[in-house]
């Protein structure tokens, strides 16, 4: 979808935010904020800037009406 952050980014991110990695690779911000495993960028309600997010089980879903294009591109 988007770009991804690069590591040096996120890691940079990270300190001035009080970040943390979970056990998933998720880096967490303090705000609720994160980045998941390949550098894409969530909310604090858990959604990136397409509308997508993961669902209970770890799965990505897109958002609204990019459906076609997560698909044909990931």
């Amino acid at each position: 979808m988007g770009i991804p952050y690069s590591l040096e980014e996120i890691l940079k991110l990270k300190e001035e935010n009080n970040g943390y990695y979970d056990d998933d690779g998720f880096c967490i911000m303090e705000n609720g904020e994160f980045f998941d495993p390949w550098g894409y960028r969530f909310d604090p309600d858990g959604y990136d800037e397409y509308g997508g997010y993961y669902d209970d089980d770890g799965v990505y879903v897109p958002g609204s009406g990019y459906e076609d294009e997560y698909y044909k591109n990931y």
